[in-house]
């Protein structure tokens, strides 16, 4: 409960400091010193003010007003604000960084036209990566698999994550994904967590056509992820039930020799789980080649103790918006994106397919991730 007022409390001095620096900039590069009016800079104050709070309103009014084009719409403009937010943050700093270079060495700059070239560009910026947030990228790889069975030899199997079906990302995108999906013609399809985000009721019931467009020879498999554990676990198994989707919660389904195993995600408010034993209570077979689905790339040393060969993994979203990927490495160690293999051992964590909070990507791509069993 402490850490939880502790977040809240830093989320919201993180968000007011970062308005009032905008607030703040805009002042002196468009006012030339503080001549601006005393109104108009409390327009522009109570202005961003309400786009400081306008993402947690627009998500209660989208969550009680589920399925209104308004109130989608209030959040998808508030949920771009915070990714523009953050690339405006960036170029206040970079023209601060100027007029201060500039001073040094004694060179005269127009603050008004740095201001506003710098905004405009990181508005460019965010509307492409509302465009890159809806146009994912095939990406191919292939990964080696010790003792694999020869009825696997060859075969693509299509991971995907984090498509956050929602508010934002609606039964269209799941239509056309799912065509992108069958035309690789996939052996088997895996979907690592966060499938759904902050809709229930008809709005989910809405998804179960799209999903049952997912086609391959062997199934498709689903674990949940922590935005699952938001919903209502029954919520997303009422939808899950209705597809020919197989849930695996800390189960392990054994396919011509594979052993594809299914790790949930902590239920509740934990944090953590003892994947290790979740693995072994399943009936693990060391003996056996294997692949592990769990949502966070997380638990690195305890798959390759018990020999997995293959894990799965997604949730950081390789960090969505540029900075952030370099926060996300940290607290992933190294393991926010991309194949790592490391003598027997596998790892892939995908960007995922969709995006959370604000409704675009920078500085990565979106993803259907097919992977090549050899």
């Amino acid at each position: 409960m402490y850490i939880m007022v502790l977040f809240l409390i830093l989320a919201v001095l993180i968000l007011f400091g970062a308005h009032y620096l905008i607030w703040f900039s805009a002042v002196r590069f468009f006012s030339i010193g503080w001549r601006m009016s005393t109104l108009a800079k409390k327009i522009l104050a109570v202005g961003l003010g309400f786009l400081m709070v306008s993402f947690v309103l627009s998500s209660l009014l989208a969550h009680y007003w589920q399925g209104n084009i308004f109130a989608r719409f209030l959040y998808g403009v508030s949920g771009f604000w915070l990714g523009w937010l953050v690339n405006s943050l960036l170029a206040s700093a970079a023209a601060w960084l100027v007029i201060w270079l500039a001073r040094l060495f004694n060179i005269k700059v127009n603050r008004a036209t740095l201001g506003a070239g710098l905004f405009g560009i990181s508005l460019v910026i965010a509307v492409y990566g509302v465009w890159n947030a809806f146009h994912p990228i095939i990406n191919n790889i292939s990964v080696k698999i010790s003792d694999l069975p020869a009825t696997w030899q060859g075969k693509k199997i299509i991971m995907i994550s984090d498509v956050h079906l929602g508010h934002i990302y609606r039964a269209d995108f799941m239509d056309k994904m799912a065509e992108k999906i069958n035309a690789q013609q996939p052996e088997m399809i895996l979907i690592d967590g966060d499938l759904f985000d902050g809709i229930d009721g008809d709005s989910l019931d809405e998804l179960v056509e799209p999903l049952n467009k997912l086609t391959a020879p062997q199934g498709v498999y689903f674990v949940t992820g922590n935005h699952e554990t938001y919903l209502g676990l029954s919520r997303a198994e009422h939808v899950l039930n209705q597809t020919k989707i197989k849930i695996l919660d800390d189960e392990i389904e054994l396919i011509n020799g594979l052993q594809l195993i299914g790790v949930s995600y902590p239920a509740g408010n934990a944090f953590n789980k003892d994947v290790a034993r979740a693995i072994q209570e399943a009936g693990y077979n060391i003996d056996l080649p294997s692949i592990l689905m769990y949502h966070q790339p997380t638990n690195i040393a305890d798959a390759k103790k018990l020999g997995i060969d293959l894990q799965l993994a997604g949730h950081t979203h390789n960090g969505q918006i540029w900075p952030i990927k370099f926060f996300v490495q940290m607290i992933f160690k190294g393991y926010e994106y991309g194949l790592h293999v490391e003598e027997n051992y596998s790892e892939y964590t995908s960007a995922g397919l969709g995006t959370w909070g604000p409704p675009l990507r920078t500085g990565n791509r979106p993803e259907i991730v097919v992977i090549e069993l050899k």
